[in-house]
């Protein structure tokens, strides 16, 4: 009986001592597992690409066909970074929390985040950048359509390609949904998705265009509508032409309207 009481005080005791060894010590010495998980905000990977600035008409230009009501100037743009993708699910969990904003049960992590309002971009993108320490930011209506003539100027009707197909989900694709990012071919910088699937929000407010040149343009300082981009998957294929501009307000969200970040030069 003795022996068995002499045992049972020697597990107690080295229980005890495991127990003292996992919670005192020196905590700089703890290995990089121990702990609950903790978000690592280095994990955060955009894929962005340069985009060389230049001079070019904005809006209707001869290959956008007919009817273009856009009108038309020259603006020049300096150097500036735009998402090869538009913002997907994924990332908008990553740094916002795990919540769907999706319109779909369907949606996964790879598809675009939409159902978003101008408004709710611009929380996500104050979150992004207090955790990168970067300073991401929606594109401008200029910076936008630049970027989707992929610096082939008077080239295409649509972002990369005359023939919507090769680089769009559009109406005429028989979807009911938005798609996964990157499915149809990309344009001249490689960037995907700039016609069709979700349309993506830019910071202008929105207004008519004018005839003077401008550079690095911003648009109005206020109004009632932020301008959106790139037409969507349910939009008919004369409003997935590059020049083609629509509105929202930026309280409201839809099921097909998403945004692509930019930042500034370097990055």
């Amino acid at each position: 009986m003795r022996h068995l009481y002499l045992l049972f005080t020697a597990v107690v005791i080295s229980a005890f001592m495991m127990f003292v060894s996992s919670c005192g010590g020196d905590s700089g010495n703890n290995s990089p597992g121990d702990g609950p998980d903790v978000p690592d905000i280095t994990e955060i990977n955009i894929d962005m690409v340069l985009v060389h600035g230049g001079t070019f008409i904005m809006g209707c230009t001869p290959e956008q066909g007919d009817p273009c009501i856009e009108g038309s100037f020259e603006a020049t743009l300096d150097d500036y970074y735009i998402g090869k993708y538009e913002v997907t699910q994924g990332l908008w969990k990553q740094v916002m929390g795990d919540y769907n904003m999706s319109a779909y049960l369907e949606i996964r992590d790879d598809h675009p985040v939409e159902n978003v309002s101008w408004n709710a971009a611009q929380g996500f993108i104050a979150n992004l950048n207090e955790q990168t320490g970067k300073s991401y930011r929606l594109p401008t209506e200029a910076e936008w359509e630049f970027a989707a003539r992929g610096g082939e100027q008077g080239q295409y009707k649509f972002p990369g390609s005359n023939n919507i197909d090769q680089v769009a989900w559009h109406k005429g694709s028989g979807i009911n949904l938005p798609q996964p990012i990157g499915g149809k071919a990309p344009n001249g910088l490689g960037l995907y998705d700039m016609a069709g699937n979700v349309a993506e929000w830019i910071y202008d407010w929105d207004d008519v265009y004018t005839n003077e040149p401008q550079t690095n343009p911003t648009g109005p300082a206020s109004g009632v509508s932020r301008g959106h981009r790139g037409g969507a998957w349910y939009y008919p294929e004369n409003m997935c032409r590059i020049s083609y501009r629509n509105m929202a307000r930026p309280e409201n969200k839809y099921d097909f309207l998403g945004f692509r970040l930019v930042h500034g030069s370097p990055m």
